[in-house]
C-alpha cells in the first residue's frame, strides 16, 4: 500500500493485520512497516537485470521487454515503428590487437554517438558484443534509413578524424519497419534487419558503397 506522512509525502509500506480470540471476543491487531528501502532494493536489481554494465543501455532483455509492448501500443494506435540492427566491424580485430580496453572504449564510442544521432524517445539497446538496435518510435520520414545512415556515417567519419586512434571506427546497419496494417513480431523484426545488417557488411568488405 501507499501511505501519506504528515507532510503530504508519500511512501510505501506493509499492512499485516491478523485477528485473535480473548475472553470470547475477537480483536484485530495491525503493523504498518515502511518498506521504501526494500522498494528501493527492488527497482536497483530491476534495473540491474535490464542493463548492460558497460554502456548502460538497455540489455536484450530490456529491449525485448520494452519493444514488445511499444508494439501492442503501434497496433492499437495504428503507428509506425522502425528497428534499427547495428554491428560494429572489425571489433574482435581491435581486442585481439590492442586489448579489450580498447574494445570496449569502442563500444563506449558508438554508444555516446547513437546517443547523440536519436531522439531521447527512441530507444537504444546493446543486445550482444558488438550488436545494437535502436527502437525509433514513429518515425518521422519516410526516407528514414538514408537519414539514419547519412547521420550515423558523418559521425563516425568526424569522429575518426578527431581521434586519430589506431583503428578507424565502422559500422554495418539494417532496418526493417512495423506497419501496423500487416504487424510483425519483434523477432520477425530482427530477423530481417539483421539480415540486411549482414548483407550490408558484406557489401562493405567487397569495397561497395551500400548506402542507401
Amino acid at each position: 500500500m501507499t501511505a501519506t506522512r504528515k507532510d503530504g509525502t508519500r511512501f510505501p509500506v506493509e499492512l499485516s493485520i491478523s485477528s485473535f480470540q480473548l475472553n470470547g471476543q475477537w480483536y484485530s491487531a495491525g503493523a504498518i512497516r515502511d518498506i521504501t528501502e526494500r522498494k528501493k532494493m527492488e527497482e536497483s536489481l530491476l534495473t540491474a537485470s535490464i542493463t548492460d554494465p558497460l554502456t548502460g543501455l538497455m540489455n536484450r532483455r530490456g529491449f525485448f521487454n520494452f519493444t514488445e509492448k511499444q508494439i501492442e501500443l503501434a497496433k492499437r494506435s495504428k503507428r509506425n515503428l522502425s528497428i534499427l540492427f547495428l554491428d560494429i566491424n572489425e571489433l574482435k580485430k581491435i581486442n585481439d590487437n590492442l586489448g579489450h580496453k580498447a574494445g570496449d572504449q569502442a563500444l563506449l564510442d558508438i554508444t555516446d554517438l547513437l546517443k547523440n544521432t536519436f531522439r531521447s524517445s527512441d530507444i537504444i539497446a546493446r543486445i550482444g558484443g558488438d550488436e545494437f538496435t535502436v527502437l525509433i518510435i514513429a518515425p518521422q520520414y519516410p526516407d528514414i534509413e538514408k537519414i539514419i545512415n547519412k547521420k550515423i556515417q558523418n559521425r563516425l567519419k568526424i569522429h575518426n578524424e578527431e581521434m586519430k586512434r589506431e583503428y578507424n571506427l565502422s559500422v554495418s546497419m539494417g532496418f526493417a519497419h512495423f506497419d501496423p496494417k500487416y504487424p510483425s513480431s519483434i523477432d520477425e523484426l530482427l530477423v530481417k534487419a539483421d539480415a540486411l545488417m549482414y548483407e550490408d557488411k558484406k557489401q562493405k568488405k567487397s569495397g561497395k558503397d551500400t548506402t542507401p
